[in-house]
């Protein structure tokens, strides 16, 4: 194959349409760009020129946009490039060398339109918290960005987001997209999110936002969330009807929930199946719930993998707490194929002593169960076909369950409530 450029470019042979960009106008000026990020491209020596590799090895670029001046950010990079991961930070990378601070959405605004030229998998927006976003816009009409993997939105305005959506159409992004919103205490509901025209995406991820007062936002609404939503480090919350109607009615790959949120959006629970339910207690008061729950009647939701995790500082975890976490468990929850109880838990000796001796549980609501796992520890489970031995665990048991009613399960327990603290994501690799 002969290519139709300067000669020196014939030194590449076959390497010039399958791994290296041709090189245009851009081709310096993109790597002038990147070459003041953390990590340079990739590229290829010919001659005097430089040719960049068609798909970058460092995975993850972070472009500080208050060391760039305007002109120094192109109008576009040569298209057919591919970055995994970009992060665009707005703050200093070193804070005893004065940066630019004025003019930020307009390199904000052009730092986006030149990787929409791009093939871009993951992006990442940080602390771009202005109260008041400057209405700066570099066309007439929208400009379409499509990332493929993730666009995450950390520490950001509603003014923000809003400028986001009245500049960018989100709407040609495939529907497998992870949405993340994080730490970001400006926001009070994710009807924020509707400007950015999503007409789909696999997952909605939000963390910490510590005033969130509802999850009214289309994408729930709509059932517009295909496999995953992730709900954590968020305090108490209205959810209206329409909203648990439509979390409640539809199947999860992935489903990570507050307790106190999981009872007031699952009341009546509807025949679905989630793939991986992540079970968060976050305060006392939920605790509680676990241990005070009667089994009343035969549960509908299918689980095939249960994960309870706990936030809240200096839990103990107590024989007795343990039953009624899978009494709890054997009432709401069937077909249930694994359950682990992370290590964020204070084992006491006493349960230590039950898994030291591998006493065995016996489940009968959950005859699925392969296995319960305490931190790095496997209590087994006991098959009904074989005898039963004298220390065998029985779940549920009316007898464990009215002394666990006796049991004040706020004892142990520091007396704030805790709230999921997740540090900044430099584009998360999950929720």
């Amino acid at each position: 194959m002969v290519c139709k450029v300067d000669p020196s470019f014939a030194g590449l042979c076959g390497l010039c349409t399958s791994k290296v960009l041709v090189r245009t106008k851009n081709t310096n000026k993109t790597i002038a760009f990147f070459g003041k990020c953390n990590q340079p491209l990739d590229v290829k020596t010919v001659g005097s020129l430089l040719y960049i590799r068609k798909k970058q090895t460092a995975h993850k670029k972070r472009i500080f946009i208050r060391e760039y001046t305007l002109e120094e950010i192109p109008e576009k990079i040569d298209p057919d490039i591919w970055l995994a991961s970009v992060s665009v930070f707005n703050y200093e990378r070193y804070p005893d060398i004065h940066m630019r601070n004025t003019d930020i959405v307009a390199r904000l605004a052009k730092v986006l339109n030149a990787l929409g030229t791009a093939c871009v998998e993951e992006i990442a927006l940080m602390y771009f918290e202005m109260a008041a976003c400057p209405d700066i816009r570099l066309n007439s009409n929208k400009t379409i960005l499509c990332f493929t993997k993730l666009l995450a939105l950390s520490n950001i305005s509603v003014s923000v987001i809003q400028w986001l959506g009245a500049c960018y159409d989100f709407s040609q992004c495939p529907n497998n997209i992870l949405l993340g919103l994080y730490a970001s205490p400006n926001i009070t509901s994710l009807e924020c999110l509707n400007v950015l025209n999503f007409t789909g995406v696999y997952g909605l991820c939000v963390t910490n936002l510590a005033n969130l007062k509802d999850l009214n936002c289309q994408l729930l609404k709509n059932k517009q969330v295909a496999g995953a939503l992730m709900l954590k480090g968020i305090r108490h919350i209205m959810v209206s009807r329409e909203i648990a109607q439509a979390i409640s009615e539809k199947s999860w790959k992935e489903l990570m929930i507050r307790l106190f949120l999981w009872n007031t959006i699952f009341p009546i629970q509807r025949p679905i199946h989630i793939g991986s339910l992540w079970l968060i207690v976050d305060t006392a008061r939920e605790l509680e719930m676990l241990q005070k729950y009667q089994m009343f009647t035969t549960p509908h939701i299918s689980v095939h993998e249960l994960y309870i995790t706990n936030t809240l500082a200096q839990t103990l975890l107590f024989p007795q707490v343990l039953t009624s976490m899978l009494g709890w468990v054997s009432g709401n929850l069937k077909e249930l194929t694994r359950l682990t109880v992370l290590p964020t838990f204070n084992i006491t000796l006493e349960l230590k002593e039950i898994i030291r001796a591998q006493t065995p549980i016996y489940m009968k609501t959950l005859p699925t169960l392969q296995a319960i796992r305490i931190g790095c520890h496997t209590i087994p489970i006991h098959n009904p076909s074989s005898p039963a031995p004298s220390n065998l665990i029985t779940i549920p048991n009316k007898t464990i369950l009215s002394t666990i009613s006796q049991f004040d399960p706020r004892a142990p327990l520091a007396q704030s409530e805790s709230s999921l603290i997740q540090s900044n994501p430099d584009l998360p690799s999950s929720c």
